[in-house]
């Protein structure tokens, strides 16, 4: 909200290094000589000040209009937008179009950590074909129809309480203090409310197709429902104690992770009543998603963000549900044709 932020900035380098100054107010004229004679003193240079305007990338991002500083970020070779809450990735400063190569022409080096993102999936995917569907491809399994159905069902599971987990850590950062605190109140969190909801999703053990029916809707629902309420309940909690916003996020956390908690075994014992051979390779599939997951995630949330991903869990939990409703249908039939009659 400064009417003219480029008077507040003073920019002093050396070598390689830079310190950037900012102030609330403007830099007056003599703060500026008092700084430039100390500059020139200990051997740093004044890369921008307010009242020497210049043709330095710093001059053309703080002295441009609104309009005129997104072109220049979408031109400039490197990622120099702002961070945020939502995209916290302060040190991605490579476009993926840099990847190839020196995009910026001046010896910049690849972004190896794009690079280790990339190459951790592809030998993550390398390593899923040798210990998953090359085995799977060379074994008599079940030859009932449907294998497939429950193979993207497990998967969408594991990538989507992946993605929710990820999404909620880094939504609970900042109110509750740190990344360590986030991951401790998430984890314990979802795991232990999840855990829960497992045990209660056993009270439907007799019409599981009922109970994945349900979910279908509830559960993305929930998803992108506690989204939106952490971000209209978090600003307005941030001055609480830190015990109460500890509770306040176990409170807000509990009731989706009890939903989560929920499709996994529902849909494991249903699938094991149908073709009990297909229980070890879902098992597989779902820990293969796992583990992708996180990079997947980390990938999307530097494009889009930390918000859609929860959009996305929601439509990936809702995907994966939704195709399993037919394969359910069958296994319920058949586990209803399979009982004993009685007279």
């Amino acid at each position: 909200g400064v009417a003219e932020p480029w008077r507040h900035v003073v920019v002093l380098g050396a070598g390689m290094w830079t310190d950037t100054m900012l102030k609330k107010s403007p830099f007056s004229a003599e703060e500026v000589q008092a700084l430039t004679d100390w500059a020139q003193a200990n051997g740093f240079n004044i890369l921008y000040d307010p009242f020497h305007p210049g043709d330095t990338p710093m001059d053309k991002v703080l002295r441009a209009t609104p309009e005129a500083r997104l072109q220049f970020y979408a031109e400039y070779p490197f990622r120099i937008s702002p961070s945020t809450d939502d995209q916290p990735f302060f040190f991605k400063y490579h476009k993926w179009s840099a990847v190839p190569g020196d995009k910026a022409g001046i010896g910049s080096k690849l972004p190896l950590a794009l690079l280790t993102l990339v190459w951790s999936i592809v030998i993550i995917a390398l390593l899923a074909v040798a210990g998953i569907l090359a085995p799977l491809l060379g074994q008599s399994v079940a030859p009932r129809p449907g294998r497939w159905r429950a193979f993207v069902f497990c998967a969408a599971l594991g990538l989507g309480f992946i993605f929710v987990e990820l999404a909620l850590m880094q939504k609970l950062m900042v109110f509750l203090g740190g990344p360590t605190y986030a991951l401790a109140v998430t984890l314990f969190a979802l795991l232990a409310f999840a855990g829960m909801g497992s045990r209660l999703a056993g009270r439907w053990s007799s019409k599981p197709e009922w109970l994945l029916k349900q979910l279908m809707l509830i559960l993305p629902i929930a998803i992108v429902a506690v989204a939106l309420l952490m971000g209209q309940v978090i600003p307005l909690a941030l001055g609480f104690s830190w015990t109460g916003r500890v509770a306040l996020a176990v409170a807000m956390l509990a009731p989706l992770a009890l939903l989560l908690g929920m499709p996994f075994p529902t849909g494991i014992a249903l699938i094991g009543r149908y073709a009990p051979d297909w229980v070890p390779w879902i098992w597989a599939v779902n820990s293969f998603a796992t583990v992708i997951g996180p990079m997947l995630c980390v990938i999307w949330a530097m494009q889009i963000g930390f918000k859609v991903t929860f959009y996305l869990a929601a439509g990936i939990y809702f995907a994966g549900l939704l195709l399993i409703q037919p394969l359910a249908a069958k296994a319920a039939l058949a586990a209803r044709e399979a009982e004993p009659v009685t007279s």
